[in-house]
């Protein structure tokens, strides 16, 4: 069961969170323990009203039963962590020891998942002296969280958590959040403006699936004069017969058998008995706005709709939401979390890496700062940590340029005439033929 903040207003017909004792499949029916309709704005805007932890049960449910769900909480992941990152500075060897030890970077991985998931990836740390020893994740789920409103208190406006009835020291406490909002105890999920449209996509796909099946594999539909037949067990048995020698027609779904007049016949045959309308058409603005907010381009899921020129431009787009993600994320773990591994003061920073060359994105952006580089725009060092290379001397290979000099890159002067090879033997000037 969330955890409701009691000054927040309970509306009667509001949200009651989902119960403890039932598993409803993550439909969007447990928002409410009513039947889910499309048509209640009021009940939909009343979940505005709630803190983030009354969801909590359902964002897990989603996660896990909803594979839309599953796709772009798993895809923004990927997207933020594909490349891996990297720590420098001087203290670097002494992070990177303590999370192989430690096993902090698969930590991480979670603490983000969470954050994604539920708005909130909650850690705390073993500590050892003034260090720390190891590194533990948390549920969210159990964790409640408050804003201090009392001024006279040294951590008004700070966060207190709370996990189980007993109060836990905020200075042991790695809080990862995705989104934040001044005065708001809890992180807001990116799945909460979302989920509404999520789960319905679920929620209608067995209809789809049933519609589909039924009208792409065509039951058969036939019906029999049982007039002369005096009892409705006779009926039956007639019926019942001829279901029997229909189980050998192939049909996805059971075949219809009427008591009328004798005819047989396809059900998808008559073009009003069964149409799939165009839902794609229907749900793409929906859904395209839902995959943005995972920095997802809608044309790598509907993919025809989509070419590469306009992938490629989407993928630019989702690129500067992903690189605030990272931003947002490096700047908590260098705030939070790094400070208590290697101490305050320590020269320590947290790097994304860079994707791998192999990548046709990457190469075309090499080429321009090679380019760049051999108009003597930039220094050698600007290159190398534009694309996180590190030369061992031998990362550019030494080459003859005019003039005589080698292993230098830069770009040379025209030689000057005297340097100039000159042919021994000239071709003959042609001969004028007169007319």
């Amino acid at each position: 069961m969330g955890i409701f903040n009691s000054s927040i207003p309970v509306e009667p017909e509001g949200p009651k969170g989902p119960p403890s004792s039932t598993f409803e499949a993550a439909s969007i029916a447990q928002f409410w323990n009513s039947e889910f309709d499309p048509y209640a704005y009021s009940k939909v805007r009343a979940l505005a009203t709630y803190e983030e932890s009354s969801f909590y049960e359902s964002y897990d449910q989603a996660y896990k039963t909803n594979n839309f769900v599953f796709m772009c909480v798993e895809y923004l992941i990927a997207a933020i962590l594909g490349d891996g990152y990297h720590f420098e500075g001087g203290a670097a060897k002494q992070v990177d020891d303590f999370m192989k030890l430690d096993r902090t970077e698969s930590k991480l991985q979670m603490l983000i998942r969470d954050g994604i998931r539920f708005g909130n990836g909650m850690m705390d740390f073993g500590t050892a002296g003034k260090g720390i020893k190891t590194t533990r994740v948390l549920n969210p789920k159990d964790i409640s969280i408050e804003i201090q409103d009392d001024p006279l208190k040294p951590k008004y406006g700070e966060r207190l958590y709370d996990q189980g009835g007993k109060k836990l020291k905020e200075d042991y406490i790695f809080h990862l959040t995705m989104l934040e909002f001044p005065g708001k105890a809890y992180g807001m999920s990116i799945l909460r403006p979302n989920i509404y449209f999520c789960q319905a996509i679920h929620d209608c796909g067995g209809d789809l699936f049933a519609a589909a099946k039924r009208i792409g594999y065509a039951p058969v539909d036939a019906s029999l004069d049982l007039d002369q037949f005096k009892t409705e067990a006779d009926k039956k048995t007639v019926i019942d017969n001829f279901k029997a020698m229909l189980e050998g027609v192939t049909s996805a779904t059971n075949s219809y058998v009427h008591d009328r007049r004798h005819t047989l016949s396809l059900l998808a045959g008559n073009p009003g008995a069964g149409r799939i309308l165009p839902i794609n058409e229907m749900i793409e603005p929906w859904m395209a706005m839902c995959l943005r907010s995972f920095s997802m381009p809608l044309g790598a899921f509907l993919q025809q709709g989509a070419n590469k020129a306009t992938l490629q431009v989407q993928k630019q787009d989702c690129d500067a939401s992903i690189a605030l993600y990272r931003r947002s994320i490096a700047n908590q773990v260098e705030m939070k979390l790094l400070p208590r591994i290697v101490g305050d003061n320590a020269d320590i920073r947290m790097v994304w890496n860079k994707p791998s060359s192999s990548n046709a994105e990457v190469q075309s952006h090499m080429l321009v700062w090679k380019q760049l580089y051999d108009s003597g725009m930039i220094s050698r060092e600007c290159f190398l940590e534009q694309f996180d290379i590190k030369d061992l001397g031998t990362t550019f290979a030494p080459v003859a340029v005019p003039g005589g000099a080698t292993g230098d890159l830069r770009p040379q002067r025209s030689p000057s005439p005297s340097n100039q090879k000159t042919n021994p033997n000239p071709p003959a000037e042609p001969k004028q033929v007169n007319g």
